[in-house]
């Protein structure tokens, strides 16, 4: 029986520790711009609405 007390109450502790993930950093990082919408642009929104974007990065093109 004292195993069993044992065995649950490091159960416990261990579930109740912090999880604690290893960060990293994401990055999207391109060479030029997207010059074609279809094939290159970066898409954003959702499903209810989205859009795509590209273009120069003094002018960029959003386009819904």
């Amino acid at each position: 029986m004292k195993k069993v007390f044992y065995y649950a109450l490091f159960m416990l502790l261990i579930a109740c520790q912090p999880h604690q993930e290893k960060t990293t950093e994401l990055k999207l990082w391109y060479d030029t711009p997207a010059a074609d919408w279809m094939t290159e642009a970066l898409p954003i929104g959702n499903a209810y609405m989205g859009a795509m974007v590209f273009g120069q990065p003094k002018q960029e093109h959003i386009q819904f």
